[in-house]
């Protein structure tokens, strides 16, 4: 299935303002737009919907930490029903979420749906493993 994209961009220059106008984002090779970007970090948000289907390989979604402003990025892995490859807004930048000052564990809350379910709750509890699995 394709997603309708918008304009891809550098991983580096992402930022929170545009994760958070478009909570899923691609990677260009799925957006089948690998010819069109310099390298394959590069990204392009979807335009036509904010709920996470089956149809997408890899979407990188956006995630609020439970209980406060804090924004967060991270890949949703379907198969294990997990996040991987986290990131935290902080200070106007990405940072991993094992250098995040957040105390584990970290609650991570998707922005977009996933298969239609609204809030979806991820629970880091140890930030050097770099994952989220999936809870409640």
């Amino acid at each position: 299935m394709k997603f309708k994209v918008g304009t891809p961009k550098a991983l580096e220059d992402i930022s929170a303002q545009d994760v958070e106008a478009h909570p899923i984002w691609l990677w260009a090779w799925e957006a089948g737009l690998e010819g069109e970007v310099e390298d394959e970090t590069w990204q392009c948000p979807v335009l036509d919907t904010s709920d996470v289907t089956d149809a997408m390989t890899e979407p990188v979604i956006t995630l609020r930490v439970e209980g406060s402003g804090v924004i967060g990025s991270a890949s949703y892995n379907a198969g294990l029903d997990q996040l991987e490859a986290i990131s935290i807004w902080e200070n106007g930048a990405w940072t991993g979420i094992q250098e995040a000052a957040l105390a584990a564990p970290v609650s991570l809350i998707a922005v977009p749906t996933i298969r239609g379910i609204a809030g979806v709750k991820f629970v880091c509890s140890q930030p050097d493993e770099d994952r989220a699995p999936r809870v409640g």
